[in-house]
């Protein structure tokens, strides 16, 4: 891919509650992001700005840590 900052999520067996596609165009708007996109079980984003995509990384982690503690 010509975007060197890709981030893939998958849902694992114990974390079933997130709607990783609805979590990654949440996190693409608030970012900034225009390519991604995703189902609820599986969902990634690229971009080649680093910086959004370290931002894009720590608000994705962090949502999993709030709803799946």
């Amino acid at each position: 891919h010509p975007e060197p900052y890709q981030i893939f999520v998958s849902r694992s067996v114990s974390v079933t509650t997130i709607n990783l596609g609805q979590l990654i165009q949440s996190v693409k708007e608030k970012i900034g992001i225009t390519n991604g996109g995703g189902r609820d079980d599986v969902g990634g984003l690229n971009t080649s700005d680093r910086k959004k995509a370290i931002k894009a990384l720590r608000l994705i982690t962090d949502t999993i840590r709030e709803q799946c503690p």
